[in-house]
């Protein structure tokens, strides 16, 4: 049984797929789960933070209370966050039951964000981590930062009246940093954004996926570069457990497009050729945004019964929030065995819509989750047209 708690301002009518005027935000739960599987979003103006760290065995608290004080610089709060990505230091359920401790802690029953908790290494002694999308209060004008007096940009904000653009993942491989970032950055920056009317200003946010996790000051600084001094975008860096690749994904503001024939459409360079299973570009015209929570399959199974079953869950609550298959706008898939990476690639084109598949990265792990599952997957999505 799905269970609904409103937020603000509008209703997300789950039979027709529009919203009516009322409610800014509904959390999507079932049963008597304390989290929520999906909060739908009438976007108005966004923000997208950087990654925050707690360190030892804190709790949390300190890292929440950062994220707190983004919120109240945009005036809003933490009941306002809508998407959270968690990321924890090691795979035990000792850690996972910790971080929703947590969650529990600030956030009433079934008003949690979205969130998708993510295990793996993360820098020095940091044992948790996470960053933030929150539906700022009020609305801004134009694409803004939330910094510190040293110039350290905390968070952008994309306002109502922009063109969300989802790039996604691109991989350069080099012999060292000092070679795939920046030919990543290049890539990602010429062939996808660009093309959208963005400019490097615009960018939200940047989640890089690297293969030393100790080495993420190196990479930011060689990140930064491709910025003015004091102005890079907020990054967020992921574990990538592979030895030779880097691979960076974007979020950019664009300028607004008008009157789209679709919530949603796709970019493909000219150079490249369109792929059935993602897209490499996906532009949200629309003001309808839902973020699920990492979605995984039921464990103890064989891989093409966990990626059905996984599919299963998910197209039921695609469904349950007003929208289909057909409107994914951003997918991550987490991936943690080679085996399960080759069925998860063949059978997830028995789903996508191929004319319309979502911008996506697939990001490689030591592992998904502590009950033995291969495959997590993280995805962002909007309603039908009208």
């Amino acid at each position: 049984m799905r269970r609904l708690a409103a937020g603000f301002s509008f209703f997300w009518l789950s039979f027709s797929g529009f919203t009516a005027v009322g409610e800014e935000w509904t959390h999507f739960s079932e049963g008597e789960d304390d989290l929520a599987y999906a909060v739908a979003v009438h976007r108005g103006a966004l923000v997208y933070t950087r990654q925050f760290f707690a360190s030892g065995e804190s709790g949390g608290e300190g890292m929440i209370e950062e994220l707190s004080g983004i919120a109240d610089a945009c005036g809003a709060s933490l009941q306002r966050v809508v998407r959270l990505n968690f990321f924890l230091s090691d795979n035990s359920a000792e850690r996972r039951e910790q971080a929703e401790a947590l969650l529990r802690k600030c956030w009433p029953r079934g008003k949690t964000p979205a969130v998708t908790f993510i295990p793996g290494a993360l820098p020095d002694d940091v044992t948790m981590a996470c960053d933030a999308v929150i539906l700022a209060a009020g609305k801004a004008k134009e694409v803004s930062r939330i910094g510190s007096t040293s110039g350290v940009v905390h968070a952008k904000i994309a306002p109502a009246s922009c063109d969300l653009v989802y790039a996604s993942g691109r991989v350069a491989k080099g012999a060292s940093f000092q070679e795939s970032i920046p030919a990543a950055m290049k890539l990602i920056l010429d062939e996808y954004l660009f093309p959208q009317g963005c400019d490097s200003g615009d960018v939200l946010q940047i989640r890089a996926y690297v293969n030393e996790m100790d080495r993420v000051g190196d990479a930011k600084r060689l990140i930064e570069r491709h910025f003015p001094k004091g102005n890079a975008p907020p990054i967020v860096f992921v574990e990538w457990a592979r030895e030779d690749t880097v691979e960076i994904e974007m979020i950019a503001a664009a300028p607004e497009r008008e009157a789209p024939e679709e919530m949603v459409s796709f970019y493909t360079p000219p150079n490249l050729k369109p792929s059935p299973a993602f897209s490499r570009v996906a532009i949200l015209h629309g003001q309808e945004i839902v973020f699920f929570s990492g979605v995984s399959g039921e464990s103890g199974l064989a891989p093409g019964e966990e990626v059905e079953s996984l599919f299963r869950i998910l197209e039921r609550r695609v469904v349950d929030v007003g929208s289909d298959m057909s409107h994914l706008i951003k997918a991550t898939y987490l991936v943690s065995d080679r085996e399960m990476d080759a069925t998860f690639s063949e059978l997830r084109l028995r789903h996508l819509d191929p004319d319309r598949p979502p911008a996506a990265s697939k990001v490689f792990r030591s592992f998904v989750d502590a009950e033995g599952r291969a495959l997590l997957i993280d995805l962002i999505a909007t309603q039908p047209s009208p």
